[in-house]
């Protein structure tokens, strides 16, 4: 959760918040740093970023019958689909992340063949699977995915300080009226509260991934298709890009990326 104060207000400069929901799934937060007097805009400018984000999970979403997504996974092998710009960089960064971590992380995990059966065309924004039965997953990665596309439009809006919390991940731009964003990590039971992590936000994206979050269910190795155990009790990334941070952060998890003494 932040630490920062939520609605400070100093010489005409104020703290807005805003509450929100993407696809009816994935709770988020906006906090940005604005004049008082432009508070309309301030709220419009909510508005069209959370739009933009819906947008893109709409296209990304496996679970919609409708989605581009389910549209690439019915169609024959090698037939490409074109996606809306904002979803195919989700494509681009699950492919940065799947090469990083030799597909520990990988969107295609549930079904028959691997990231490297998902071919990209960067020019044409298209995108087609190389194998039958394959399925697209962004499950591992949307949260940051969110953050980080709408940090990115607040950015380009001209709104260099704010702070976007979408699920376990942050994306933080700037500092807050009162300075540095600040964030603190902790178990998620509680259990471990005093050996919180206190964090600095600037330009950056944090995820978070706790043990509990896989409680009811194991996560799935990519790589054999089998279920693992987790050797710890989560993980904590910082990158530039908080999608990368979100994806990172669950192969992460995987026992061979963690030395006995980080256990």
């Amino acid at each position: 959760f932040l630490t920062s104060p939520l609605f400070a207000q100093i010489g005409g400069v104020k703290q807005f918040q805003r509450q929100f929901t993407i696809g009816g799934r994935l709770p988020g937060t906006i906090i940005l740093v604005g004049w008082t007097k432009d508070a309309k805009d301030v709220e419009k400018l909510f508005d069209i970023v959370i739009s933009k984000a819906n947008d893109a999970y709409t296209s990304l979403d496996w679970q919609n019958p409708t989605s581009d997504v389910s549209k690439l996974v019915s169609q024959p092998v090698k037939t490409s689909v074109k996606f809306p710009e904002d979803a195919f960089a989700a494509f681009e960064t699950a492919q940065k992340v799947s090469e990083w971590t030799n597909g520990a992380f990988d969107i295609a995990f549930a079904g028959s063949g691997d990231w490297k059966d998902i071919k990209i065309n960067k020019s044409a924004a298209t995108v087609e699977l190389k194998k039958t039965d394959m399925k697209i997953r962004f499950d591992q990665m949307i949260n940051g995915f969110m953050a980080e596309l709408i940090a990115r439009y607040l950015f380009a809006a001209n709104m260099q300080n704010a702070i976007v919390k979408v699920g376990n991940v942050f994306r933080g731009l700037g500092q807050s009226v009162m300075g540095p964003w600040k964030i603190e990590v902790q178990d998620d039971e509680g259990t471990f509260a005093h050996r919180a992590l206190n964090l600095t936000v600037t330009n950056a994206g944090v995820s978070t991934v706790s043990a509990g979050q896989y409680r009811s269910s194991p996560p799935i190795d990519a790589r054999s298709k089998s279920p693992i155990q987790i050797p710890c009790k989560g993980v904590v990334t910082v990158t530039n890009d908080a999608a990368i941070a979100d994806g990172l952060a669950h192969a992460i998890l995987r026992p061979e990326y963690l030395r006995p003494e980080d256990i």
